[in-house]
């Protein structure tokens, strides 16, 4: 009887985890135009290492003494693979200039040429 109930305890585990869906995470960030100057705004791209399959927050981090507009969170819709937004460099952009995507416990960045 036991050895029914650790095989059946085992293929509990093992569909579960088959049902339980990957996590994407940030693979690349990057600013479209790939320069900009003082005051411009750009469009920055998020891309995932795969299409997620539920809703995913990603949080940006940047400086503010460098960017005048710049949000702290984007959301890649399920079934996407990346997510675009707009951000303004400040009209006198000073200090930090990396903007860092961060989801499900991983990272990416990117400094802005100037």
């Amino acid at each position: 009887m036991k050895i029914i109930k650790v095989s059946t305890l085992a293929l509990l585990a093992l569909s579960l985890m088959a049902f339980r869906p990957y996590t994407e995470i940030p693979h690349k960030i990057e600013m479209i135009p790939g320069d900009a100057g003082a005051g411009q705004t750009v469009t920055i791209r998020v891309e995932m290492t795969g299409v997620v399959a539920e809703d995913t927050p990603v949080t940006i981090s940047a400086a503010s003494s460098f960017w005048s507009s710049m949000p702290t969170q984007v959301t890649v819709d399920e079934g996407e693979d990346d997510v675009t937004f707009q951000a303004t460099i400040a009209t006198s952009p000073t200090g930090n200039n990396r903007v860092t995507a961060s989801a499900n416990g991983s990272s990416v960045f990117f400094d802005v040429p100037l």
